[in-house]
């Protein structure tokens, strides 16, 4: 079994510095019973002296609909945009020809990124983001509107995405999503941000 060993290192260095255990692909709440399972167990044979926190990556659709159950286990999720957007479309976005479908802009995308965040944050789940959608600064603008406070990119991207930082009210930046996201719009949100912030 890889994930036991995995984890067993991953507690050990998480001796000497901050970390938090992310597991992948979780779908069904079945995953999460095991997850903890595991967990329980190395941590009482290990007995560390600094327990690390541990989360999911959310990345399959499924998961976005069963965050009461997520709750019960985790109070921490990190999004990972990249699989969740390619699984949202069932697009293979390496796909040359398919690539175009593709956007983490669209409007029903946003929503199901909206509508999971919100209820996350009902359930006192912090929520991260991982994926190329942080690295877009109207990408990193909007999920900065829907709630995310946690933000993980490419290094390369780092500087671009902190010099527009200052230019922006969150409080402003939250209207806007939340006027245009909060019902049934088809506003062309991409566009939205990109006057109001980027030009």
């Amino acid at each position: 079994h890889l994930l036991e060993p995995q984890l067993r290192a991953m507690i050990k260095a998480a001796q000497f510095g901050n970390c938090i255990i992310i597991f992948p692909m979780v779908s069904v709440p079945s995953e999460l019973a095991a997850i903890k399972d595991l967990y329980d167990r190395v941590i009482s044979e290990l007995k560390p002296k600094i327990i690390p926190e541990w989360g999911i990556m959310l990345e399959v659709p499924s998961a976005c609909f069963i965050l009461d159950e997520i709750a019960a286990y985790t109070k921490y999720i990190s999004i990972g945009t990249n699989d969740l957007l390619q699984f949202f479309y069932a697009i293979d976005r390496t796909n040359e020809k398919l690539a175009g479908l593709v956007d983490h802009m669209s409007s029903a995308f946003l929503r199901m990124l909206y509508k999971t965040v919100k209820k996350a944050n009902k359930l006192g789940i912090k929520v991260g983001i991982c994926g190329e959608m942080a690295a877009d600064p109207v990408g990193f603008i909007a999920l900065l509107g829907i709630g995310i406070e946690d933000f993980s990119m490419r290094p390369a991207a780092i500087d671009r995405i902190m010099s527009i930082i200052p230019k922006l009210n969150r409080k402003e930046v939250t209207e806007i999503i939340d006027m245009h996201l909060g019902d049934v719009s088809d506003s062309d949100v991409r566009e939205i941000i990109k006057h109001k912030f980027l030009s």
